[in-house]
């Protein structure tokens, strides 16, 4: 590949260097100074193309900003400036057309450049597919190339691996795990309140019958949890406060074995001053209530 690439780049570079520019018959010495001759009033054309040969200095090396200026002189004839002008314009022409093919090689080249990159791209493309190819081909010799007693030492570990796999499963099949029947709910909280007094903080979860629970704090009593096993749960399941002084919010866990956690995160460290379930009144449900106390919120 770095043979082909070396010849396509030769190639350019022999079109960029021996491709002939138009009018290179007229060249002229590029260092040579660039005076603005007076217009003449019989100058031909001829005089003016040769004039215009001077701007191929401008191929030499930047000389920093140039402020000469072309009608320094002043001409009071119109005519002059008129002649002056229009030897201005047709060498600013002249110049274009001294440099057009070179421009038009530039293009050219670019479009050389580019052609040889997509060709790159195609064989890199290419050598990195043989690779994977004669990759796979390596390893696949080398598995055949494998002695045959560590092939067979592969293929015994093997049968031996899947067969305590089948006696395992069918052990598990022929005796499987006892499974725990359902717990059975008594109950089923419908709802969750909040009530603030200046001793404490009431929580009351409204359940339609008296069901066992449990209420413990947890992380210094900045976190309540509260244990039903045996209820179901139709209220709200997570819910966060921006008024209350001590609960900041609660959220309901289902349990594995049936029932529900409930856990009441504070905005302090809390005690509990009292709990039980009470009967229903007027006709209402069985409440479970939990009061909590901080010192700091509340008065003792």
């Amino acid at each position: 590949m770095s043979d082909f690439l070396l010849s396509c780049f030769a190639s350019v570079f022999c079109r960029v260097c021996y491709s002939q520019p138009l009018h290179a018959h007229k060249l002229i010495n590029p260092n040579h100074p660039r005076q603005i001759s007076p217009p003449l009033e019989n100058a031909t054309a001829d005089d003016t193309q040769d004039q215009t040969l001077e701007t191929l200095k401008v191929l030499s090396a930047p000389k920093g900003l140039n402020t000469k200026r072309l009608f320094a002189s002043q001409l009071d004839n119109p005519d002059l400036r008129d002649a002056r002008l229009e030897q201005e314009v047709q060498r600013l022409r002249d110049d274009f057309d001294l440099v057009s093919p070179s421009i038009t090689r530039l293009v050219a080249v670019e479009q050389d450049m580019r052609d040889l990159m997509a060709q790159l791209e195609t064989l890199v493309q290419a050598e990195g597919t043989q690779a994977q190819a004669d990759n796979y081909a390596q390893d696949n010799l080398n598995a055949d190339q494998m002695p045959m007693s560590l092939q067979a030492q592969n293929n015994a570990q093997q049968s031996v691996m899947q067969q305590a796999k089948s006696e395992a499963a069918q052990q598990a099949d022929a005796n499987p795990a006892p499974q725990l029947p359902p717990a059975r709910m008594d109950s089923t909280v419908n709802s969750v309140r909040f009530g603030e007094h200046s001793d404490k903080t009431r929580i009351v979860m409204d359940v339609t019958n008296t069901t066992e629970y449990s209420a413990v704090l947890k992380d210094a009593g900045t976190r309540l949890e509260v244990m039903l096993p045996r209820s179901a749960w139709m209220a709200q399941r997570s819910w966060s406060s921006g008024t209350s002084p001590l609960v900041n919010s609660y959220s309901v866990v289902p349990l594995v074995e049936g029932g529900h956690k409930v856990v009441f995160n504070f905005n302090g460290a809390a005690n509990i001053k009292a709990k039980g379930i009470y009967p229903p009144v007027s006709n209402k449900m069985y409440r479970i209530v939990i009061d909590v106390s901080n010192p700091n919120i509340h008065v003792q």
